[in-house]
């Protein structure tokens, strides 16, 4: 199984793709979708991007090894999350009328950055594994976007992470949310604003230890690395970092026979026990 979240336009709507071979790993004669393997972060189950057990299809066109197609409302560059026969994707939509007058980036060192031209509606949707249809649909928050990021970017980068209970979206300066997989929200996270480099948008994915949700938050003012109770979202423990914006994502490795959150930077790579 491959997926795609391709955008069209910047204000038009992105498009998931199922191919009909899998990623993860070879259907069992007679499995279905659900019973094949889970992508629960965005480096996928072994934290490495590696599916060594895939035999994903090497031609495909608009016919051609093509399960389904879904249309997708907004823009969101995050890659999926798969439990089940759920796929979680992110996207972010404009609403409202446009300012009259759009807004540019102020951030020292900006360029080729889109203007805030609208109010944003952050969104997260679960798709059926099986046929493409939109199983619902969540805003978790509204905002004037206080950047527009860099034109190859989107509102929506960060890529979610999933469990057998839960899902994460994480909107980076538009929050965190913890929701079940039909859909409801069990609680919410701020971590405040971030000012990226150049003004060029968020894009750090969180990532799942055990109980443990990590995230990153490499900006131009105080960064720092916390860790959050994934049932909760109440903080275990945060560290700062001496780091500007990265948009690293964190990796899980076990060492010694303790979890390690290992996060790179411009300065480091540096390793927390989980």
């Amino acid at each position: 199984m491959l997926l795609m979240s391709r955008p069209s336009q910047r204000l038009g709507l992105g498009l998931v793709v199922l191919l009909a071979a899998c990623l993860v790993g070879a259907p069992a004669p007679g499995a279905s979708l659900a019973q094949q393997h889970n992508w629960p972060h965005w480096r996928g189950p072994l934290m490495n991007g590696t599916a060594p057990d895939a035999k994903p299809p090497v031609r495909w066109s608009e016919t051609e090894n093509v399960r389904w197609k879904t249309k997708l409302p907004g823009l969101g560059h995050s890659t999926p999350a798969v439990w089940g026969d759920r796929i979680l994707l992110t996207t972010a939509r404009p609403v409202g009328e446009p300012l009259e007058k759009p807004i540019p980036d102020s951030a020292p060192g900006a360029h080729d950055n889109y203007p805030v031209t609208n109010r944003y509606e952050f969104i997260v949707l679960a798709v059926n594994r099986d046929d493409g249809a939109i199983l619902w649909e969540k805003k978790v928050h509204e905002a004037l976007p206080h950047e527009g990021a860099h034109y190859t970017a989107s509102l929506a980068s960060a890529s979610p992470a999933a469990d057998a209970e839960h899902f994460f979206a994480f909107f980076g300066s538009y929050g965190l949310s913890c929701l079940r997989h039909e859909g409801e929200l069990v609680w919410e996270k701020s971590f405040g604003r971030m000012q990226s480099k150049h003004g060029h948008g968020e894009g750090s994915s969180p990532v799942l230890s055990g109980d443990t949700l990590v995230v990153n938050w490499d900006h131009e003012e105080q960064s720092f690395v916390v860790a959050l109770d994934k049932r909760t979202g109440k903080e275990r423990w945060r560290v700062n970092r001496d780091e500007l914006t990265s948009w690293a994502s964190p990796i899980v490795v076990e060492h010694a026979g303790q979890q390690q959150g290992i996060v790179s930077g411009t300065q480091r790579v540096r390793a927390y026990d989980l």
